[in-house]
């Protein structure tokens, strides 16, 4: 039986047609400013279509804003670098602004 390496989500922001980055934003937007942070669905296809061709499972978590992908810490260190410290490569920038490992979420009982 193989046994799969783990998998680490990222959280990827696509790069809006206005240039505008949701992460500058140091405010709470209003619903007509959301508008100025969507990505155009040439972006979003490119993105999607060039992290399957590295490797990543996309999720089905995908907005008009960003997607979620999946991918092994090894194959997340090749392309973003640091695991702590995400970088965006020259190769990817043109349609995501931004990745990120979502903190895990609490649990309650």
């Amino acid at each position: 039986m193989k046994i799969e390496k783990e998998k680490i989500l990222v959280n990827i922001t696509f790069r809006s047609v206005s240039g505008k980055s949701l992460h500058d934003s140091q405010r709470k937007l209003t619903k007509e400013e959301l508008s100025d942070y969507i990505a155009s669905e040439e972006t979003r296809s490119l993105a999607i279509e060039a992290l399957e061709n590295m490797g990543f499972e996309v999720t089905d978590a995908i907005s008009e804003f960003g997607a979620s992908i999946t991918g092994t810490k090894e194959k997340i260190e090749n392309v973003f670098g640091d695991i702590d410290k995400l970088v965006v490569p020259k190769s990817l920038s043109q349609w995501i602004d931004k990745a990120i490992i979502p903190s895990p979420g609490e649990f309650l009982e």
